[in-house]
């Protein structure tokens, strides 16, 4: 996957998160790493790899002349091969009871084949509340030689008294032309973007489709673009239709023609992923009235013209209605059960425009 293989091995590698970089890459320099560090941050936005190359940092046994980790070291492989069968452990905070993470990050002995053990505990805002107790007080008694490297997705799963014994960076979700670049280095790095077996149009509509669609990971959207390619999809339809994803710009053009009283919104609708559309078109529509009421942007730069649009539809507030009942009463929604709401829906919003056409025309 290209995910795995083009994961970056050393900070200068990483893509974005430049503030955060800057100062890893000073610790490097200083070799002065914090006995915890709590990476937080939305879903692909390089986390678990920061985290595996400050591992590597630590504990690389031939590092380079700039203190770079050389990834081939014992160290450094059994991390970059995701074995952690030395002094580096990965721990899944989602998956772990107490006893299984006193066990894990109890770490009392010397390391036996690296310089430091590193404990990386990922999802740790899912530990359960005695496993988040036993951490802390392990925190409170730090062992000079272990590092723990804490990743959390949440800024409000963890206790205050956690978080204040962690030096902490919060990592940002990229916008669509970060990740359009990314993708763009990623074709590059791979030997693809000159490729004549890649349409060109598919290098710029194509990756915006891909880029979209993976609301700001960067994970995401290389697995979406490898999908692509070994797929050839290579227009934002057969992208759409084949990975089963939904971009903003087509789930809002949907949206319009709803906040329109369009019909023609069901010849478009019979080919999305129900679950998946009904879930991003709700959340766009939730951001686009808080938008109306607050003032307050809750979407990206680029995507503020089509919120704005929606927003001064007089319909908002009924379509938000309908959704909302869809939402609270169903567990899993029909196609079926969808259809006849959205267009009762319709058959209301278009009876007044109707009338005042008629009444127009008078």
């Amino acid at each position: 996957m290209l995910s795995i293989s083009l994961r970056p091995k050393k900070f200068s590698d990483i893509y974005g998160q430049t503030a955060i970089i800057k100062e890893l890459e000073k610790r490097k320099k200083n070799k002065d790493w914090p006995t915890a560090l709590l990476l937080k941050g939305p879903t692909g936005t390089g986390k678990t790899t920061t985290a595996q190359i400050i591992a590597m940092t630590i504990n690389c046994s031939n590092p380079e002349a700039k203190g770079d980790p050389c990834g081939q070291c014992p160290s450094c492989l059994s991390i970059i091969e995701e074995r952690f069968d030395r002094n580096t452990t990965r721990v899944d905070g989602s998956q772990s009871s107490k006893g299984e993470l006193v066990e894990s990050t109890g770490i009392i002995l010397s390391p036996m084949y690296d310089d430091k053990n590193v404990i990386i505990i990922e999802e740790t805002d899912q530990l359960g509340k005695m496993a988040k107790l036993s951490l802390l007080k392990t925190l409170e008694n730090p062992q000079k030689n272990t590092h723990y490297i804490l990743l959390s997705m949440s800024n409000t799963g963890l206790p205050p008294e956690l978080q204040a014994r962690c030096q902490t960076y919060n990592f940002k979700a990229f916008t669509t032309s970060d990740v359009m670049y990314a993708l763009k280095g990623t074709l590059e790095r791979t030997g693809l973007w000159e490729s004549e077996d890649i349409p060109k149009s598919f290098k710029l509509e194509g990756i915006r489709t891909i880029a979209e669609t993976s609301d700001g990971s960067l994970r995401a959207a290389i697995q979406y673009l490898e999908k692509c390619l070994m797929g050839e999809y290579w227009t934002a339809e057969a992208i759409r239709e084949n990975l089963g994803i939904s971009d903003f710009s087509y789930t809002s053009n949907l949206l319009q023609l709803l906040l329109d009283g369009n019909p023609e919104f069901f010849k478009y609708f019979e080919g999305v992923d129900l679950q998946e559309f009904i879930s991003y078109s709700y959340s766009i529509l939730a951001s686009t009235y808080a938008h109306r009421v607050s003032g307050y942007a809750l979407v990206k730069d680029e995507y503020r013209a089509s919120t704005k649009k929606m927003g001064e539809s007089t319909n908002l507030e009924s379509l938000l209605q309908v959704y909302d009942f869809m939402m609270e009463r169903v567990e899993f929604l029909k196609k079926s059960y969808v259809t006849s709401k959205l267009a009762h829906y319709l058959n209301g919003v278009k009876a007044p425009i109707q009338r005042k056409v008629r009444r127009l025309s008078e």
